[in-house]
């Protein structure tokens, strides 16, 4: 029997397990509230290996994708602070435990692998995934490879600023404006959620104090300044958030293109909230197999 890649996507409230194959199909899955406790990861993999019915002979390896910065090379997690992880050593803590190898990688990394693999960025050689959700986080795609930068720290476009970001407090990044936290918290005053915000729109083309508005422009800029930086085949833009933003990324890419003096391509995800479990998979499959994503 082909070998199966269990990908695990560790969020700062929810941790979603899948078994995938090479190819990226979702065999079994589940869903637990996270366990801030990371001693006990390794019981949790037995734990799901074994409901899935699948042998446990049958795993090739375990890729992880955490919500904060992740040392790939030697599999640390180095700063979670959703989690409270900081200079943990999750494959030495897996290894010591279960019998598969373990992989470590930043949980929008693992998103953009996803896409990379059986997505919407599948042949992109150059491209950046960008991923709003509680926060803003991105990943970037440089020849056909995940680019990480030299303290594993590369694609953080929701912490760049503008002079106008430059506070007395301190500085108000994008993720500040314009996350599902952001938002939820500007919508709150109005007595919306995030969701009902985005719905009244898209129904009533209701912009309550103006905050799709002020969303749209603020998501424009954001993808404007990638285009330029880096003059991506695509945009791909998944997380929590993006679930609602049908109803506004045809603006999001007509100020793209007029704000930005290159073209490029503006995706949502199709992938819901699986992509960064699913590339967590598949950045097993390729570590094990020696192609470096």
């Amino acid at each position: 029997m082909k070998k199966k890649w269990v990908g695990i996507d560790i969020g700062g409230t929810k941790t979603l397990f899948v078994i995938a194959d090479a190819n990226g199909s979702v065999y079994y899955s589940e869903r637990y509230p996270t366990d801030k406790d990371s001693n006990c990861l390794p019981d949790a993999v037995y734990e799901f290996i074994d409901n899935s019915g699948i042998s446990r002979e049958d795993i090739g390896a375990v890729g992880i994708g955490v919500c904060g910065i992740a040392d790939v090379e030697k599999g640390i997690v180095r700063a979670a602070p959703a989690v409270g992880w900081f200079d943990v050593n999750l494959r030495e803590l897996l290894r010591s435990r279960i019998p598969w190898p373990v992989y470590v990688e930043n949980d929008v990394n693992c998103c953009a692998m996803g896409e990379l693999e059986c997505g919407l960025l599948k042949g992109c050689g150059n491209a950046v995934y960008i991923a709003i959700g509680t926060g803003i986080g991105g990943a970037i795609v440089i020849n056909g490879d995940i680019y990480r930068g030299s303290a594993f720290c590369a694609g953080e476009v929701g912490m760049t600023l503008c002079k106008h970001d430059i506070k007395d407090g301190g500085p108000v990044r994008i993720e500040n404006k314009v996350s599902g936290l952001a938002i939820n918290t500007h919508a709150s005053a109005y007595g919306l959620t995030s969701r009902e915000l985005f719905a009244a729109y898209m129904s009533e083309g209701l912009d309550t104090g103006g905050l799709i508005a002020d969303f749209i422009t603020e998501i424009s800029v954001l993808t404007a300044n990638c285009v330029c930086l880096l003059n991506p085949e695509r945009i791909v833009i998944g997380g929590g958030v993006a679930q609602s933003m049908h109803c506004v990324i045809d603006d999001i890419r007509r100020l793209t293109a007029a704000y930005a003096p290159a073209r490029t391509e503006i995706y949502l995800s199709g992938f819901a909230n699986e992509a960064a479990a699913i590339g967590a998979a598949m950045f097993a499959y390729h570590s094990e197999c020696g192609k470096i994503i």
